[in-house]
């Protein structure tokens, strides 16, 4: 990032919670995982100013807030924050996201809420995120179940390339299918939701979901930077870093 990629501040710092740090229904401007040389941090306390955020770089979408912080379950103001940061193309995802899910009827559906945020080291994985973001915010009751559908078929989709003799890299969605003539993971779900998504918008709303994907990707990264997890897949609840194994009960209890 050069000098020139700052923002001016009319006011002073904030000192940034661990919980709901990157929530941005909650705090004015998100936090700062790059590192500022000591000549630029000069500069940019001359000038008043500090280095752009996530935000600064994707505030020209208008779902911008629901891409860096989309919510699956729950309010996204709620005072409470399960974060979970999923890889697709990692199988222990599925089983980190099983017990999140069983965690929820456990949770207090006021004061807590469950965001879901993914970076793939395979790249389909962008566009299952991708759809999840859609999901989350244009037919929220289907964010819980779409997730696991998805995790699910992508690892049906590998055990089944692993007894046909060839396991392929997910990079687009006819790589990640167990048959030739098995629907793409995000094209069986939106042809599976009630209402499905009508054909002649289907290829619009794949486009709209990798683009999401990407930003979605992009704000993955910036928490796993900030709160130090070490990798993909990771599990945090109030800013503290759980186990990926954690059961429900124990999620569920960290909220306590």
């Amino acid at each position: 990032m050069g000098i020139l990629g700052v923002v001016v501040l009319l006011c002073g710092g904030e000192a940034w919670a661990q919980a709901n740090a990157f929530n941005p229904y909650l705090q004015k401007r998100l936090p700062v995982t790059r590192a500022v040389s000591q000549e630029n941090e000069k500069l940019l306390k001359h000038l008043n100013a500090v280095p752009t955020t996530l935000q600064d770089e994707v505030a020209h979408r208008k779902t911008w807030k629901e891409e860096v912080y989309p919510v699956y379950w729950g309010e996204a103001k709620a005072r409470n924050e399960v974060l979970v940061l999923l890889d697709p193309a990692k199988p222990q995802s599925q089983a980190l996201w099983a017990n999140v899910v069983a965690a929820i009827p456990k949770m207090s559906a006021k004061d807590a809420k469950v965001v879901v945020m993914g970076n793939s080291s395979e790249p389909f994985g962008t566009d299952v995120m991708g759809l999840g973001v859609w999901i989350a915010h244009s037919r929220k009751q289907e964010a819980i179940p779409y997730m696991t559908f998805a995790l699910q078929r992508w690892n049906n989709a590998k055990a089944a390339q692993q007894k046909q003799g060839g396991v392929k890299r997910f990079v687009n969605e006819f790589d990640a299918v167990a048959h030739v003539r098995e629907q793409p993971i995000h094209y069986a779900y939106m042809n599976a939701m009630k209402p499905p998504v009508a054909m002649e918008r289907q290829l619009a709303t794949v486009k709209d979901a990798y683009n999401a994907g990407v930003v979605n990707a992009f704000a993955a990264e910036e928490m796993r930077l900030y709160y130090k997890t070490g990798g993909f897949p990771a599990l945090l609840v109030n800013g503290k870093a759980l186990p990926v194994n954690s059961s429900p009960d124990a999620i569920a209890q960290a909220l306590k």
